[in-house]
């Protein structure tokens, strides 16, 4: 199993984050890259030689990337997907399970 919350927010947003946000956050712990995937990439496409058969990835996703990050699951042969969302209806988990 391996569990995430990796940074996902946009490059370009990170201006824009609340003050304090932006003065004790490390950029590194929040910035996703330009499209703000960027370490979603890289898990998905590393991940099968750290899972055991059947092994489960659950990803922290940012609002609206639910979509995205289930793309590159499947670009990456992941074909069991599941959006979960969190107790305000926001898609906020993305579940893949290596077969």
């Amino acid at each position: 199993m391996i569990v995430s919350n990796p940074p996902y927010i946009r490059s370009g947003d990170m201006p824009n984050l609340q003050p304090e946000i932006n003065k004790w956050e490390p950029r590194n712990a929040l910035d996703g890259g330009e499209d703000g995937l960027r370490y979603y990439r890289t898990i998905l496409s590393e991940a099968r030689g750290y899972l055991a058969f059947s092994g489960v990835i659950f990803l922290e996703i940012g609002e609206g990337q639910a979509e995205e990050v289930s793309g590159i699951a499947m670009q990456n042969s992941f074909c069991n997907i599941a959006v979960i969302k969190d107790y305000a209806g926001t898609e906020r988990i993305v579940a893949v399970r290596a077969l």
